[in-house]
């Protein structure tokens, strides 16, 4: 134990260092708590194509939005219609129960293709869209 003898300055810059290490240490407690929120929520995996009269249709955004409470999960079609949810930048699939699907083109995501309510399980999942059927096209206002 001893005891610092200095100026009013020596004394503030040797507390500036706890006083930064503060904030840091707060905020790497709140990224690590975060982290865990819905870790041990089960997910169902989601994959699917969306094709137009059989043929693939790329660049479109699936999105699967399930009652209150709970976030969304979205998925791109690549060249081959394909697509695949995503729940959180490290979890893939979306939560389980009753979503109400939109698919919208990548550059006018007003612009409503298809609208549907399916049903998501825990475990695999598998939701192709064919944006011909008929009463499955809308447009948003």
């Amino acid at each position: 134990m001893g005891i610092f003898v200095g100026t009013k300055t020596q004394i503030m810059l040797s507390r500036k260092p706890f006083g930064t290490m503060l904030p840091v240490a707060f905020v790497g407690l709140a990224l690590v708590l975060l982290g865990g929120c819905n870790s041990g929520m089960d997910l169902g995996t989601v994959t699917g194509h969306v094709t137009k009269d059989g043929k693939p249709e790329p660049k479109l955004i699936v999105n699967f939005s399930p009652g209150a409470g709970h976030r969304g999960s979205q998925g791109y079609t690549d060249a081959d219609g394909r697509y695949e949810l995503i729940y959180t930048l490290n979890k893939m699939g979306a939560v389980p129960g009753q979503h109400h699907v939109t698919i919208t083109p990548e550059k006018k995501n007003n612009e409503i293709l298809l609208s549907k309510d399916v049903d998501v399980t825990s475990g695999s999942n598998t939701f192709d869209f064919d944006l011909g059927d008929i009463g499955t096209q809308q447009k948003a206002k």
